[in-house]
């Protein structure tokens, strides 16, 4: 399910569909936690706090895209627990 910052926006996932497979006890696979490049982009939000506020959903696990060693090294930080 594509979980992020701007789900609430428009037909949210996180509103109309998760509590939905909570209830039926089904796991969710949280992704596109970045949302759109625009999101980061913007300034908004920071990559890191994208993936803390898909990482505080009720999912089972949150995938996110690895591309370079730079973004392998944020998703490590964005998974620390000094950072929970």
């Amino acid at each position: 399910m594509p979980l992020n910052v701007m789900d609430a926006h428009f037909r949210s996932f996180e509103h109309e569909v998760l509590p939905v497979l909570l209830k039926d006890d089904i796991g969710v696979l949280g992704m596109k936690s970045l949302g759109d490049p625009f999101i980061a982009q913007s300034g908004i939000v920071t990559p890191i706090e994208a993936m803390h506020y898909a990482m505080n959903l009720p999912t089972s696990t949150v995938i996110t895209g690895i591309d370079s060693m730079k973004i392998l090294d944020q998703a490590f930080e964005a998974d620390a627990p000094s950072s929970r």
